[in-house]
């Protein structure tokens, strides 16, 4: 067929050759081969043997198989055009992959270069679980490209940015039927969010951080991180310094608190309480009240687990008022369950059955699975 290439009596003792240079090493070979439509093999070999021969003095790549692929790495890098080199350098920066639109927004790439990459082998190119295409860089592959990066912080801040809108903008389909369908791209990137994360922890961006470890915290029915990392996230990005410049940041910090209150109060509903107090008190200073009810309602929850349902019930009721007066339907949808819970702790249980068939009501009106 036309395009495939053949071993022949003519060149398979230097196709042998280039194999036993490369030690057989399944990497070094594909990337070698990847550059036979330009290069003939009698070529590829005298190039290969020159860059051995100028490496092999290097005291620190004594081994002869570490040497043998950094001589195709370096090969690969001379030989791929200035804007190949500075996207390969870029894509280094992905953790698990990346998609297409992740690699324009980060890595200024487009599909003419992703598809030069492609073919040298240096990038390949997967299909995702809807049927689209993501692209997956060899692990050594990506700490070379890594180590030839000249503007990190620049590359890092645009990756977190991409994963922080893409978080961000999914959260709404929490509680939605099609929340497993949103989910999906964000345990695909799962990788990529934590490094994001990570790195805003390590720069010290705590609205960053903050928005970050709570958005993704949406997630945790069906592709979030485990409960202990989402938890440590929190922890994390609430103990760094933080000034409050805007709405936007003190909406973060109110949030984070009221998300790791969540998450605490099964264990230790005491500090969640209070961790939810520190989000309700922002929330009120930003005169957002579906937030202030959640916390009131939330708090009320740690309340019943604490051993108090008398005031949890006082607390959700107060929350169920504030959520009718403002709006939000899932908050009222949420308040009626825990007055569920309170009455049912109480040991009315005509009180709870009544609550908690009101609550799934809603929450079926409102085409909201996970709470139904």
């Amino acid at each position: 067929a036309a395009g495939v290439y053949a071993v022949t009596e003519h060149n398979a003792k230097t196709l042998g050759e280039i194999c036993d240079l490369l030690h057989g090493l399944p990497l070094a070979i594909e990337l070698a081969a990847s550059w036979i439509p330009v290069l003939s093999p009698r070529d590829l070999l005298d190039h290969l043997r020159r860059a051995d021969s100028a490496l092999a003095s290097d005291t620190a790549l004594v081994e002869e198989r570490h040497r043998s692929l950094a001589v195709i790495l370096d090969s690969s890098w001379s030989w791929l055009s200035a804007s190949e080199r500075t996207v390969l350098s870029a894509l280094g920066i992905f953790v698990g992959g990346f998609t297409r639109e992740a690699a324009e927004a980060v890595a200024s790439a487009d599909l003419g270069v992703l598809a030069a990459l492609a073919e040298r082998s240096l990038i390949q190119r997967l299909p995702d679980a809807q049927g689209g295409s993501r692209y997956q860089v060899h692990e050594l592959v990506r700490h070379y490209a890594l180590r030839q990066q000249e503007d990190d912080g620049t590359i890092r801040a645009r990756h977190f940015a991409y994963f922080l809108k893409l978080v961000e903008s999914l959260e709404t389909s929490w509680n939605t039927p099609v929340e497993p369908l949103w989910s999906n791209p964000i345990g695909a990137d799962l990788g990529n969010i934590g490094a994001a994360t990570a790195w805003a922890l390590a720069e010290g961006d705590a609205e960053g951080a903050l928005r970050m470890a709570a958005g993704v915290d949406a997630f945790w029915i069906f592709s979030s991180p485990s409960a202990a990392v989402r938890q440590a996230w929190l922890e994390a990005a609430l103990a760094l310094p933080w000034a409050p410049s805007s709405v936007v940041g003190i909406r973060a910090k109110a949030k984070a608190c009221h998300v790791g209150g969540l998450r605490m109060w099964p264990s230790d509903p005491a500090a969640a309480q209070r961790l939810i107090l520190q989000g309700l008190v922002l929330f009120r200073n930003i005169g957002d009240e579906a937030g202030a009810a959640a916390c009131i309602r939330d708090h009320g929850s740690a309340s019943i687990t604490a051993g108090d349902p008398h005031t949890g019930r006082r607390e959700a009721a107060e929350a169920l008022v504030r959520c009718q007066a403002c709006g939000d339907a899932q908050g009222v949808a949420w308040c009626y369950y825990v007055l569920g819970a309170a009455a049912f702790a109480l040991g009315d249980y005509t009180e709870a059955s009544s609550h908690f068939l009101e609550s799934a009501n809603q929450f079926e009106s409102l085409d909201s699975p996970f709470g139904a």
